[in-house]
């Protein structure tokens, strides 16, 4: 199996749970997705993260749900450090532990006549694994948190397909991870609608594009903060909400045969995640695509991982996020520099030109060894 069923794949109420963080806190997001949806009946009670910067800690605390900090160098043993986390997991009646729990931290034990589980888990869909939850009585216990569309469903195990080629790598793909612009969504024309309409010529757009807007993909800069002044050296005639909404609608153009292609891949059992740079505005708009709702089993925006491509930090935070080494993820992007930047890191890695060519791709690498 490429990962075990989920509790809420299979129909069971979970009811209460904790969620234990470390980094931006895609996974998080992803589970006030589930619920937010209603795909997932349940509560997060609490977030406990290891560091007080962690996002993850702010994307709770938006949510509306309880955190606390508890850092592993403020304890002078294991096992203090292990009572720590237990005392706050105690105080909020938790079921059912989900994320990064440190290998070196025993699991809490249940308040009395209460059964405990962990899990170092992961939404439906995706390569990472998940326990079953402790046999609580089921019982509707559902709060919408979070925002953003729907979620995927857990997927079986990967189906077997052809003989694997000459060219087929040796370890099995267990996860096919795509770029956005470029691959699923094609078609950019808003630099040319500027151009055309507005004449503000390619050149001075890179000025803002080539430049600054590098921090806003990272999520070091909002990019509403840093834009302003560009619009009025373009002399852009509207406001600064027009501009955003002409950019994400005219550069909305989602390719139907790429989505026929991840399609085909869920229905076989094969986990797709998108993996893309964005800045936080647009990736807000792409996280509530209704097109994309329930399309893929994870979702990586470089404003959320803190780089953006072709850092090679980007492709090993998205590796540990998915629980998976680089060597059975197979990833495809239309930019030369992201393809080259993920082989160095180990992973397997195309450049997309069509959709001919993905098929045929994919088609070799994920043949059964």
């Amino acid at each position: 199996m490429l990962f075990a069923s989920l509790p809420f794949a299979s129909g069971v109420v979970t009811s209460k749970l904790a969620v234990m963080v470390s980094g931006s806190g895609t996974t998080l997001q992803s589970f006030l997705d589930l619920i937010a949806a209603e795909q997932l009946d349940a509560s997060i009670e609490v977030v406990i993260g290891s560091n007080s910067t962690a996002f993850a800690l702010e994307r709770a605390r938006k949510a509306g749900i309880d955190t606390h900090v508890v850092r592993r160098g403020d304890f002078e043993t294991q096992e203090a450090f292990s009572d720590a986390v237990t005392a706050v997991i105690d105080r909020y009646g938790v079921e059912l532990i989900l994320g990064g729990l440190p290998a070196a931290l025993p699991v809490p034990s249940a308040p009395p006549g209460r059964p405990a589980a962990s899990a170092t888990a992961s939404p439906a869909g995706s390569a990472a694994r998940c326990c079953a939850p402790s046999p609580v009585p089921t019982r509707q216990h559902r709060r919408r948190q979070g925002q953003g569309a729907g979620a995927p469903a857990c997927q079986p195990a990967l189906a077997p397909l052809s003989p694997r080629t000459q060219n087929a790598p040796m370890t099995r793909i267990e996860v096919v991870v795509l770029d956005f612009d470029g691959v699923l969504n094609t078609s950019m024309v808003f630099g040319e609608w500027l151009a055309r309409e507005h004449a503000i010529t390619r050149e001075q757009q890179g000025h803002f594009f080539d430049g600054l807007f590098a921090d806003c993909n990272s999520g070091d800069a909002d990019m509403l903060d840093v834009l302003p002044p560009f619009l009025d050296q373009w002399r852009w005639p509207y406001t600064l909400d027009a501009f955003v909404e002409h950019w994400f609608t005219l550069d909305d153009n989602l390719a139907p045969d790429v989505m026929d292609v991840v399609d085909s891949l869920r229905e076989a059992g094969i986990p797709v995640v998108l993996a893309t740079n964005q800045e936080q505005h647009r990736a807000e708009y792409i996280r509530n695509h209704p097109d994309l709702a329930g399309r893929f089993d994870h979702r990586f925006f470089s404003c959320d991982l803190g780089v953006a491509k072709p850092d090679a930090r980007y492709f090993e935070r998205v590796a540990d996020e998915l629980g998976r080494p680089a060597s059975e993820l197979l990833f495809f992007d239309d930019h030369p520099g992201n393809v080259d930047a993920a082989r160095s890191g180990g992973w397997n890695a195309e450049q997309f030109t069509d959709v001919d060519k993905l098929t045929t791709d994919l088609q070799r690498y994920l043949a059964q060894p």
